[in-house]
């Protein structure tokens, strides 16, 4: 790991990282996975296409929650500039709106939450409808292990 003057934006690593997902890997069903991110170039991450980092695979598992407080997780908070961890999940969809009394329309989503020292972000990307990512600063949309991730990432070192 090496020290950067300039750490990337959140939102810039979880639109980059789930880029480099999606030309890899399609949105379906699978175990949760946990990727270690190296800084190349911090300012690069702005461009998702632009090659600003190096994604390694660290571990996967059927519990998010297991992965993000595993011993993996752990090796890995001081080999990598950021860590990500990406599950897939029932979310609602944005579009369509539900009728009256009715309820939202829920579809399969990859969730990738990226924490860094700069901070957290989400981004999804719904199986229905693949060319769209939403991507959310903080921890909102991240869910528990999430959640826990971070937990993970701010007490590394002490």
């Amino acid at each position: 790991m090496i020290q950067h003057d300039l750490d990337p934006e959140p939102d810039w690593l979880a639109s980059w990282v789930e880029h480099r997902l999606h030309e890899t890997c399609p949105v379906g069903v699978g175990p949760a996975r946990l990727y270690g991110l190296e800084f190349i170039d911090p300012g690069g991450f702005v461009d998702p296409s632009w090659p600003a980092g190096r994604l390694t695979f660290v571990d996967e598992g059927g519990d998010a929650s297991a992965l993000a407080l595993g011993l993996s997780c752990a090796e890995a908070l001081d080999r990598f500039d950021a860590l990500a961890l990406c599950v897939t999940r029932w979310e609602p969809a944005t579009s369509p709106l539900p009728r009256p009394g009715g309820h939202p329309v829920r579809r399969r989503a990859r969730v990738v939450t990226v924490v860094s020292d700069a901070g957290a972000a989400t981004a999804l990307r719904f199986d229905h409808d693949t060319e769209r990512v939403e991507v959310w600063s903080g921890l909102a949309a991240a869910g528990i292990a999430g959640v826990q991730l971070a937990a993970m990432w701010s007490g590394r070192g002490s």
